[in-house]
């Protein structure tokens, strides 16, 4: 399996261990459920997911990712997001687009996006930030769009 749809249904929890044997999905949608709070636990083993999209949830705070090397695109929009803490997307060391619009983040830690070398794209629009700390992005030389 390749691809899974998930998305546009009433999920609002997924059992640990769901996705263990799709070692070769490469994209996995979950986007427009209700989601408040994901056990992020459910994404090890997905050593091949290049693009996990999880917008238009409920989502307020996530827990660290496990390590995704080849994902490389987190669309997190539209949830309801007010932080992420230092280090909770260090495990996605390949991420090149990271989509966090349009939720409810007031500020970035420093170490957000510590271990995230390559990412290009970065979307932080239409949240509550009112200032970043001064290395907030020295992590990520490589963006192109922010």
């Amino acid at each position: 399996l390749g691809y899974l749809y998930l998305n546009g249904n009433k999920l609002s929890s997924l059992p640990p261990g769901i996705f263990a044997n799709l070692s070769g999905l490469l994209e996995l949608d979950l986007a427009n459920n209700y989601f408040t709070t994901l056990d992020t636990n459910i994404f090890i083993g997905l050593t091949s997911l290049t693009y996990l999209h999880i917008s238009n949830n409920h989502l307020t705070s996530l827990l660290p990712f496990p390590v995704l090397p080849s994902l490389n695109t987190l669309d997190l929009s539209h949830n309801a997001l007010t932080s992420l803490a230092d280090r909770t997307l260090a495990g996605l060391t390949g991420l090149t687009s990271l989509l966090l619009a349009s939720n409810q983040l007031t500020h970035v830690h420093a170490q957000t996006f510590l271990g995230i070398n390559f990412l290009n794209i970065l979307d932080l629009s239409s949240n509550f930030i009112a200032d970043l700390p001064p290395d907030t992005f020295s992590p990520t030389p490589y963006i192109l769009t922010l």
